[in-house]
């Protein structure tokens, strides 16, 4: 009953309070958002904090690949997920999160046009972000999703770890990153801010820049592994739901 959920939510903790809210702002958002994407022929040019439309690299079924939501609470990032199936002959894809739950505990599946769906890109050479100046864009990873900024500045220990220089950024227009207007982020949760030019992947700051694409970053070793295990779950559950049928 109403009042069992509301124990059940005040027993609940912040962190897991705080991912429910972001499931139900993925689910209400969703249709709304596509559907508008669609009405207005995916073109870009209007003001949107969502990623512009772009004919990506093309994708496979099973394939893992980040996905621009564009919900409200959403705009301005990607999130990892797998092709599960193709629509109006790719047009659109059908895919799942491999980073959000539904109620039942399942990854949350959900259909978007093939311009907001991409292979994940490689990653950044070795200093990149030595070259990024005052206004440049740059991906920062928060809450599981990369989310678009504006570089403002960088902060460097005396260590050359690489995990101890920050950068200082702020959400690009539109981009509903969570927190204060500005943030420092580790370099190890920052990347470039990617673009396709028909050919190959380029860095939005140094577009001249040649960058090794089979190199492989580190969330994208980690979202390989969940998608694997999604995977052999999806046939688990297809096996046996053929045998129940014979």
């Amino acid at each position: 009953d109403a009042g069992a959920a509301e124990r059940a939510g005040k027993g609940m903790s912040k962190s897991a309070r705080r991912k429910e809210k972001m499931k139900e702002k993925m689910k209400r958002g969703g249709a709304s958002a596509q559907s508008a994407a669609s009405e207005a022929g995916a073109k870009p040019g209007k003001p949107s904090g969502r990623e512009m439309p772009c004919a990506w690299p093309k994708v496979e079924l099973r394939q893992l690949v980040e996905v621009a939501p564009g919900d409200a609470g959403y705009c301005g990032s990607w999130y990892a997920a797998v092709v599960q199936a193709t629509r109006e002959r790719g047009k659109r894809l059908a895919v799942q999160y491999l980073d959000f739950e539904t109620d039942k505990g399942d990854c949350l599946r959900e259909e978007h046009l093939s311009v907001y769906v991409r292979p994940p890109p490689p990653a950044p050479p070795e200093g990149w972000h030595e070259s990024l100046s005052d206004g440049d864009e740059v991906d920062v990873r928060h809450k599981d999703g990369w989310w678009r900024c504006v570089f403002l500045e960088s902060r460097a220990s005396a260590s050359s770890r690489r995990g101890q220089t920050k950068l200082l950024v702020t959400p690009c227009q539109g981009c509903e990153l969570p927190g204060s207007s500005q943030q420092w982020f580790s370099l190890e949760d920052t990347r470039p801010s990617w673009r396709w030019d028909g050919k190959r992947w380029l860095m939005s700051h140094r577009p001249e820049e040649s960058v090794d694409v089979t190199a492989v970053a580190n969330d994208v070793i980690a979202a390989r592994l969940k998608r694997q295990q999604l995977l052999a779950s999806t046939d688990a559950a297809e096996e046996e739901s053929a045998q129940d049928a014979a």
